[in-house]
């Protein structure tokens, strides 16, 4: 009796063939490799870099992959899962790397960081940070672009930025007059402008339902607020107590006339741009009650813009410390120290100081113009 020869089942291949007196031989397809016809076995192949096995190799199929989703890389070949970008980078769909999102520098998507203020970075790639472009600055951390910067006269644009309630004194170092208008104030006005971020506080309370307390920095000359930094007090007793009050930067000592810049929030640490040119700033609270109290550690005013040396000065819109040019009586290199003409002598410009003419005399030691040398007694 003759009878059908049997037909290959799956995950097997056909190694003798029918014949009239025998019937096929079959073998599995073993270890890594799977069906490829019905006489052939062949080796799974690998998912390629910036792809995932969502089926494994069997007998009977090949390895299947699928492309990394944006957000997941896989570098090299192989069957293993894509991997999660690390922070602050990020990738498109199928990508055998990451790279750092903008605002973020770095080589590699394992070093991104954000940018620092006064840098800049506009688009992912793993590359560094760079500085902003002259007469630009970026005042907040990871910026993607810088914005322009217009400097009043006797200022300059910096490379950084500084805290202005800080350039105070003849040496434009001191922490600058701060004040609040409330009798009852438990701690100092000078202690919410001391450098102390979390040491000492500020602690005011309201006397009078509807007149608000506010706390006042005069930076004693005008100055360009590109961003303002609020440090409140960190313990649950007194967080709460700065919300709804505002900051506003005015260009008198009147605080109605000002502009508001920021409305606080219970945020332990809160910063929020201004650009505003200003003389003051002003902290203020509105009281509901008599037991409203104004308590935090430090109200902070940064600009890009830095103060010319003393005796010196700057036309408005400079941009380089150059361009800070010896008063008149004073000499030095642009930029630099300027000192006080000598006793009989005057500097109107240029960067020497002149001897008075022969029958006139200056016994000060800075004289501005020819006409403070006196003329000398007859005699």
């Amino acid at each position: 009796m003759c009878s059908l020869c049997t037909t290959c089942t799956a995950g097997h291949i056909e190694t003798v063939g029918c014949t009239a007196s025998s019937n096929r031989v079959f073998s599995q397809c073993v270890g890594d490799t799977y069906k490829f016809s019905a006489l052939t076995c062949a080796l799974c192949l690998q998912c390629n870099a910036g792809q995932e096995q969502i089926v494994a190799c069997s007998s009977t199929w090949n390895h299947q992959c699928q492309s990394c989703i944006a957000g997941k890389f896989k570098a090299a070949a192989g069957n293993g899962a894509c991997s999660n970008c690390p922070l602050d980078s990020n990738s498109a769909s199928g990508a055998s790397g990451c790279l750092c999102n903008a605002g973020f520098g770095g080589t590699s998507a394992q070093s991104c960081s954000a940018c620092d203020i006064g840098k800049f970075k506009a688009s992912n790639g793993n590359i560094l940070c760079e500085f902003c472009p002259i007469s630009t600055f970026s005042f907040v951390i990871g910026s993607i672009s810088c914005r322009a910067v217009t400097c009043p006269a006797q200022q300059f644009v910096s490379t950084m930025v500084s805290n202005v309630a800080h350039t105070c004194g003849n040496h434009q170092n001191a922490s600058c007059a701060s004040t609040i208008n409330t009798v009852n104030t438990q701690n100092p006005a000078s202690y919410g402008n001391d450098g102390s971020d979390s040491g000492n506080f500020v602690l005011s309370v309201g006397v009078t339902a509807g007149t608000p307390i506010i706390f006042t920095i005069d930076f004693s000359k005008q100055q360009i607020i590109q961003f303002i930094m609020f440090h409140n007090r960190n313990e649950d007793c007194c967080r709460g107590r700065v919300n709804g009050a505002t900051i506003r930067i005015g260009q008198n000592s009147a605080w109605p006339n000002s502009t508001v810049c920021a409305t606080l929030n219970s945020e332990n640490v809160q910063t929020f741009d201004c650009n505003l040119a200003g003389h003051y700033i002003f902290l203020v609270l509105p009281v509901v009650s008599v037991i409203t109290s104004l308590n935090f550690h430090e109200l902070k005013a940064f600009s890009a813009c830095s103060n010319c040396p003393p005796f010196s000065s700057s036309l408005q819109g400079s941009i380089l410390s150059t361009s800070c040019i010896c008063n008149s009586g004073y000499i030095g290199q642009n930029g630099g120290i300027c000192s006080g003409c000598a006793s009989g002598k005057y500097k109107t410009a240029g960067l020497t100081c002149t001897d008075c003419p022969t029958g006139k005399y200056s016994s000060l030691p800075v004289r501005n113009a020819l006409p403070d040398c006196l003329l000398c007694e007859s005699g």
